[in-house]
């Protein structure tokens, strides 16, 4: 148990060392908060679309479409216990912060921060089960997330025609199709997508270096939503798991995605509708910081719970 805490912590480490790159880059002026938005745009409009496309390249029968249902339908059941556990929650805060911190706690870093970390510690396997969550949380930040944030007026059917979907219905035809992708084109998008690691945790980096991190540190909210987003809810997703029978592998890839910090999409929500966007980056900033220490006790959690 020792042993693979260990690893994990090797691999978050080597995360934030990648964060510290963006830290230092961002601290010396060499990555501008302009420039990191950029970064952002490529991630989301280029590198994880590319990413799930080249995922889904796969040969399938029966039984690998009946495992991708079911880890999509698990995903969704998740998201949707996530959501209503959380309208339990925060009651005393006034709209704006409640609405922010409830988005926090529902949706985690489960793309830039889970993706790589799964892959590194479970292998590549787990790339797929990564890539449906992703898609799945992009399901629903556009759909409920909106809704929280911006109100019911804010929502509409365009906004799921966004790049992350788009490009599950097109890896997903080309699957079923049995069409490759010819092999320069492979070649290529699977460069993109292998950004995905190093470009995020550098934005992640260069979003705490603008944090005001000395804030971060005395707000009990704050706190009780790391509690909640990196321990407790993980946790809860781990113990209903348990029963469904899945494999090891996908079960423990699960429980480490839905362990990751408060996704980084919380404070462009909160800017973009006029939420508590300061309480937004202090949120992602203390849960990332301190999933130094909480991401490897789940990922042992999760191994020692289907060991």
């Amino acid at each position: 148990m020792i042993e693979r805490f260990l690893v994990v912590l090797m691999q978050v480490i080597s995360l934030f060392l990648l964060m510290g790159a963006g830290f230092i880059l961002s601290k010396a002026k060499l990555l501008t908060e302009v420039g990191t938005k950029q970064v952002s745009a490529i991630l989301v409009n280029a590198v994880t679309p590319c990413l799930v496309v080249t995922t889904l390249q796969i040969d399938w029968d029966a039984q690998v479409l009946k495992e991708i249902g079911t880890i999509v339908l698990i995903l969704a059941g998740a998201f949707v216990l996530l959501i209503l556990a959380s309208l339990l929650l925060f009651r005393k805060e006034p709209d704006d912060a409640r609405a922010t911190l409830r988005f926090g706690v529902i949706f985690s870093n489960c793309g830039y921060m889970g993706l790589p970390l799964v892959t590194a510690v479970l292998g590549s396997g787990t790339t797929l089960i990564a890539a449906l969550m992703i898609v799945v949380f992009n399901f629903f930040v556009f759909t409920y997330g909106i809704v929280l944030m911006g109100g019911k007026k804010a929502f509409s059917p365009r906004a799921l025609i966004n790049p992350v979907i788009v490009s599950m219905v097109i890896g997903a035809a080309l699957m079923l199709l049995r069409i490759k992708l010819p092999g320069p084109i492979a070649t290529a998008a699977g460069s993109i997508a292998s950004l995905n690691s190093p470009l995020a945790m550098i934005t992640i980096g260069a979003q705490l270096a603008r944090a005001d991190l000395s804030s971060i540190f005395n707000q009990a909210r704050l706190y009780k939503t790391t509690l909640i987003r990196n321990i407790i809810f993980p946790v809860v997703i781990a113990f209903l798991l348990l029963p469904l029978q899945i494999n090891r592998t996908t079960y423990i890839a699960l429980v480490i995605l839905f362990g990751t910090p408060v996704a980084g999409v919380t404070s462009i929500f909160a800017e973009k509708y006029d939420r508590d966007s300061q309480l937004a980056a202090q949120m992602v900033s203390l849960t990332t910081i301190l999933s130094i220490i909480t991401l490897p006790l789940i990922a042992v959690l999760a191994e020692v719970m289907r060991h």
